[in-house]
């Protein structure tokens, strides 16, 4: 189980990493309605004929590939003691086939991502659910944060290289000082904040840059559009603004793209 906030990577490495190593891999991603046998299989009518078609954890299991169930918290606990047998390395029966065994193949691997560690939502993410311990002892869990500075500065270089480096490590101070308040961490205790400043938003914020150079000012008017419009309050876009404007002083101008 891969546990970090959102989009910091915590699929994106995991599939990078499956691609180099040449593993066939099934992804789902989970939510409040997934139910066990969703990932298991369902009979579907083809040409007039009831088959069955197996689910992601079903062909994992029978080929050997690498299931990823991203934002598993997100599922009734109830739903997901369905997995502890697998996890154990049990057969899965699947009752709704005839009773079917399906012994898991050797290469057979689960991996899950999720944005808490079990222990239910912090009112940060909405629908976060408390896990069964029972269903949690069943994994190993790495913690994962957003990348260093330089990695990120190698992002932007690769999908925005008209950006200046300058600018771009100044976007990622601003990140990264969005990210500090938003967990508590931030030198001002005044603020709080209910949005962050993800590695994902980042690459939007400079690809929006790069697009809208045209506008009055490109840095605005993308913040707005990656971030700052998600804001709760007029007070977050405010203080968020004012770091970025200790960043980029004159080079950053909200009152340029108002109209």
């Amino acid at each position: 189980m891969i546990s970090g906030p959102t989009g910091c990577g915590k699929t994106s490495v995991i599939e990078q990493i499956l691609a180099r190593l040449h593993r066939p891999a099934q992804s789902y991603t989970c939510g409040a309605s997934t139910e066990f046998m969703d990932l298991v299989g369902q009979w579907v009518m083809v040409a007039g004929d009831m088959v069955w078609m197996d689910g992601c954890l079903t062909t994992a299991m029978r080929h050997g590939h690498v299931l990823i169930l991203n934002e598993i918290d997100l599922v009734d606990p109830a739903e997901l003691a369905n997995l502890n047998a697998v996890l154990e390395d049990a057969p899965l029966v699947i009752t709704h086939n005839g009773g079917e065994i399906v012994k898991p193949h050797a290469d057979f691997r689960f991996i899950a991502t999720c944005n808490g560690n079990g222990n239910g939502g912090d009112g940060i993410y909405v629908g976060v659910q408390r896990q069964n311990l029972a269903f949690m002892d069943r994994f190993n869990v790495i913690k994962t944060n957003y990348l260093n500075p330089d990695i990120e500065l190698d992002i932007l270089k690769k999908v925005t290289p008209k950006i200046p480096n300058t600018i771009a490590k100044r976007m990622i101070e601003l990140a990264n000082k969005v990210r500090s308040i938003f967990i508590g961490e931030g030198d001002d205790d005044n603020i709080e904040l209910s949005v962050t400043f993800s590695t994902r938003t980042l690459i939007r914020w400079a690809v929006l840059t790069q697009r809208n150079k045209g506008a009055g000012c490109p840095l605005s008017y993308a913040l707005d559009r990656a971030l700052l419009n998600r804001c709760a309050e007029k007070e977050e876009v405010e203080a968020i603004r004012s770091l970025a404007i200790g960043l980029f002083g004159d080079s950053f101008n909200p009152a340029e793209n108002e109209n």
